[in-house]
């Protein structure tokens, strides 16, 4: 039944969805999109744990934008420092595992404080949050966008099927193959 689905009836499905589709489904629907995690944008710096004199580098991170970038990774350049850029929605969860920050976090001190630092291991993490959005807030468009294409696609073959389903039964009730009896 999958296959005859896929090759017979889905076969002439147009698979190519707009943006202008996908933000129309997204605000129509937009009370689907509600946060049940915190999710960030930040950047951050790693540097040995045993540099106790670091507050150029301190300053200058916690002081810069993502737009930084290419001044932040110059500076590191050669210097024992990496500094990473996290650009895409992550949910803080997978951050604070990604800077090794173990430890019990309250997501509401983003409200209050933007960057952050700590020692794990041997390595200092100097963390400045760029973004943030916390429980209940509406999810951003690219985080939903991957659902939304897939939901459009399932109720375009759903439609698809049904149609396919209703043009064979009308067939069979003109060609006089099939009756409808009523109970």
């Amino acid at each position: 039944m999958y296959y005859y689905t896929e090759d017979f009836i889905y076969n002439d499905l147009d698979y190519n969805i707009s943006e202008k589709e996908i933000e129309d489904y997204y605000n129509k629907h937009l009370q689907d999109y509600v946060l049940a995690k915190t999710y960030v944008k930040a950047h951050y710096m790693t540097m040995d744990a045993d540099v106790y004199t670091y507050y150029q580098e301190r300053d200058r991170l916690f002081n810069s934008t993502p737009e930084d970038r290419e001044d932040l990774e110059s500076y590191c350049i050669g210097t024992g420092r990496k500094v990473y850029f996290v650009e895409e929605w992550t949910e803080l969860g997978d951050f604070l595992h990604e800077v090794k920050l173990h430890n019990k976090f309250d997501a509401n001190e983003l409200l209050f404080k933007s960057t952050f630092e700590h020692i794990s291991g041997e390595l200092r993490y100097l963390i400045k949050y760029d973004d943030y959005l916390t429980i209940g807030d509406y999810m951003p468009l690219e985080i939903a966008k991957e659902d939304i294409v897939q939901i459009i696609l399932n109720n375009r073959k759903r439609d698809k099927l049904i149609q396919k389903q209703n043009e064979l039964i009308e067939e069979g009730l003109n060609s006089g193959s099939v009756t409808i009896k009523d109970k």
